[in-house]
């Protein structure tokens, strides 16, 4: 039974990404045949049109609403497995690199948890506490006694921490909607895998535009070195564009789909700086802030999330910012059909996560 079973997983092992965002659910089930990964099928709803708001607009729907979306997408889509890598918000967890003394793991398993004190503002039992091993490096340090500076070994270790409670509206939610959870990953790790595994030792900005949170993630070689959120997302562009043009806000929305920040409409572009020059102030905050503390610079800015596709924003950014732009290719690493490469280079951004997710699935066959 087992020879068949292995048989069968090497030739035929699919699995879905899920990704539950503010604006819109999002599915991608990858399938693994002899060694290669093929898409099978994706889908995306627009949960304003469940709740009585606008596409594009951030909402919050309760459970059950959230379940009745997922089962039609997952319909509509065709989707064939159950087995399911379901994402966790950055918003909802804690990353942070810290520096401890140069002791074993287990010494570490021991005191990393009071250590995580100071970084983590909600008691410790409200959270999921995990810890792994990522660098060490030498810290200069005056010994007390002789006034001497002397340098020590320290451990670097990334701190994650999720929140219980998103942890559990996420289970129950999967289970509602009968999929079999392989894995839950946060987002960021998620779009490492999808959009940067070719980046080697690059020093990468990941700046992944939502609805009404941008996040910004400092990722290099695999580690998160930074991360913050900005209170400004795509939803900010198509309300200016709606009072700049004076027209609805789905009016809008196809506007910024369309036409995005192009140059082909000059008013569209001036209504849009006020929430990019903000974003791009950020980036340049946090990008400095990195640099002074590991004396290494950023190399690029990668776009993600639906606000990733917005036309001419690689153009406008690079000017800004002055490095090197570039826009989420996800599909990029798996055979697609022909017929669907341009609308997949187009949509990529917004299924960074998504892809993301399922891979991390065929990773732990």
């Amino acid at each position: 039974m087992s020879f068949f079973n292995k048989l069968f997983q090497k030739s035929d092992l699919k699995v879905l990404g899920l990704d539950i965002g503010s604006s819109a659910v999002k599915a991608v089930q990858l399938q693994e045949k002899n060694g290669r990964v093929y898409l099978d099928t994706y889908g995306s709803f627009v949960l304003g049109l469940y709740s009585g708001n606008e596409p594009g607009q951030a909402v919050q729907l309760d459970p059950e609403k959230t379940t009745g979306v997922i089962k039609e997408m997952l319909s509509e889509a065709q989707v064939s497995t159950t087995r399911t890598v379901a994402t966790i918000p950055l918003s909802s967890s804690i990353i942070s690199v810290i520096e401890m003394p140069d002791v074993s793991e287990k010494q570490l398993d021991q005191m990393i948890p009071l250590e995580a004190k100071k970084y983590i503002p909600s008691s410790l039992d409200e959270v999921m506490l995990d810890w792994s091993l990522v660098g060490e490096k030498k810290v200069e340090v005056k010994d007390e006694g002789s006034n001497k500076k002397e340098q020590i070994k320290k451990k670097e270790v990334m701190l994650v921490a999720i929140h219980k409670d998103i942890l559990e509206r996420q289970q129950n939610i999967i289970e509602q909607v009968e999929l079999e959870a392989a894995a839950y990953e946060i987002e960021v790790f998620t779009i490492y895998r999808s959009a940067l595994s070719n980046a080697g030792s690059e020093t990468v900005l990941v700046v992944d535009m939502g609805a009404s949170l941008t996040k910004l993630q400092i990722i290099s070689e695999g580690v998160v070195r930074a991360s913050h959120s900005i209170n400004r997302g795509s939803q900010d562009i198509t309300q200016a564009f709606a009072k700049s043009l004076d027209i609805s806000w789905a009016e809008a929305e196809m506007v910024k789909r369309d036409l995005g920040i192009s140059g082909k409409h000059p008013q569209i572009l001036e209504a849009s700086l006020l929430t990019l020059d903000y974003i791009f102030d950020e980036i340049r905050r946090i990008v400095n802030a990195y640099q002074a503390r590991y004396s290494k610079a950023v190399e690029k800015v990668v776009f993600s999330g639906g606000g990733g596709s917005l036309p001419g924003l690689n153009k406008k950014a690079q000017d800004s910012l002055q490095m090197t732009v570039e826009t989420a290719r996800p599909f990029d690493n798996m055979v697609v059909p022909e017929f669907l490469k341009s609308t997949l280079e187009e949509i990529g951004p917004e299924f960074t996560v998504a892809v993301g997710a399922a891979m991390r699935g065929l990773e732990e066959k």
